[in-house]
Order: structure tokens, then C-alpha cells, then sequence
């Protein structure tokens, strides 16, 4: 696979970080599962430019009237060696200078 033909791929955003921490939700209201596709709607493309960081702040209501309160920090980073290895087993070359 070209490397052109991989960056307009579109990927499924994760979050990886939150507070509270995974696993200690508060009682009154669970994190939303969601959230990830919130703050990437339209997903999550590869890049060979890496960019200034950008955040964003927002509100989320809930069908109940609550109310989360966010920040979605955004930024590129170099690809752990382990991804470099999987794609370059799918046949995607060049994945030196890529940033996710």
C-alpha cells in the first residue's frame, strides 16, 4: 500500500486518558462510552506534517439535563516502533516520518 492511499484512511478515536480515572466513576453518573466520537467526529487520520497542538473546551448534556464539562487537548506524536512494525507488515512503507 502506498503511504498516500494510508493517510486518507480514517481511524476511530480512543480516549486515553480521563478523570475520574477508568474504573472509578462517580455513582450519580457513568463516563460516557461516546465521548471519543464527541471530540473526533469525523475520526482520526495519519499525518507526514506534524502540527501545532489545538484543544478545545466543551459541555455535554445529557437527556437528564447533567452536565460533563471537557477539554479535548489534540497533538501529533511519533509512532511507537510497535505500529511502525505492524504497518510495515500491511505493506505500508515509509512509516518513518509518519505522526498519528
Amino acid at each position: 500500500m502506498f503511504i498516500g492511499d494510508f493517510l486518507k484512511k480514517k481511524f476511530e478515536a480512543k480516549v486515553l486518558d480521563r478523570y475520574p480515572f477508568e474504573g472509578r466513576d462517580r455513582q450519580y453518573y457513568k463516563f460516557p462510552t461516546s465521548l471519543s466520537s464527541f471530540c473526533f467526529p469525523s475520526g482520526i487520520q495519519f499525518t507526514t506534517e506534524r502540527s501545532t497542538p489545538t484543544y478545545f473546551s466543551f459541555i455535554l448534556t445529557d437527556e437528564c439535563g447533567q452536565h460533563i464539562f471537557g477539554t479535548a487537548l489534540i497533538f501529533d506524536e511519533i509512532l511507537s516502533p510497535e505500529l511502525k512494525s505492524k504497518l510495515k507488515q500491511n505493506y505500508v512503507y515509509n512509516v518513518e516520518n509518519i505522526y498519528s
